[in-house]
C-alpha cells in the first residue's frame, strides 16, 4: 500500500511540474519584458504571410503587444506589411544595443531619421 501511494504521489508530482513547463511555454510572449518584438510579431503572423493582418492583430489578447504592433503601423491602414515589420525589427536592434531595457518597450515606436514605410 504505501509503494502505491508513493507511486501515485510522484505521478501526480510529474503532471503538476508538467503543466506548469506547458502553461510557461504557451504565455504571450509580451507578458515577460525579455522578449523581442521579433517574438511578437512571429506569434501574431498566425497565417505566417510575413504580415500582420486586421484580424491577426484583432487576436492579439496582450494589451502591451497589441499596443507595440499598433505602432508598426505606420501608414495607418490597420495592416502591418512587410516594409512596416523590417523598419520596427531594425528600430529594435538599434534601440536594443543602446539600452537593453529601453528596447522592450520602446523598439516598436518609428525612428524619425526612418523612411516611412508607403505601399
Amino acid at each position: 500500500m504505501k509503494i502505491w501511494l508513493a507511486v501515485l504521489a510522484a505521478a501526480c508530482l510529474t503532471v503538476v511540474m508538467f503543466d506548469r513547463t506547458v502553461s510557461a511555454a504557451d504565455e504571450d510572449p509580451a507578458a515577460k519584458p525579455h522578449h523581442t518584438l521579433k517574438d511578437i510579431i512571429e506569434k501574431a503572423d498566425t497565417n505566417h504571410d510575413g504580415k500582420i493582418d486586421k484580424d491577426e492583430l484583432a487576436a492579439v489578447k496582450n494589451v502591451k503587444s497589441a499596443e507595440r504592433l499598433k505602432k508598426l503601423d505606420t501608414n495607418n491602414d490597420g495592416i502591418i506589411d512587410e516594409d512596416e515589420i523590417k523598419v520596427g525589427l531594425a528600430n529594435a536592434a538599434k534601440h536594443a544595443h543602446k539600452n537593453p531595457d529601453a528596447a522592450a518597450t520602446d523598439a516598436a515606436k518609428p525612428d524619425a531619421a526612418a523612411p516611412a514605410a508607403t505601399k
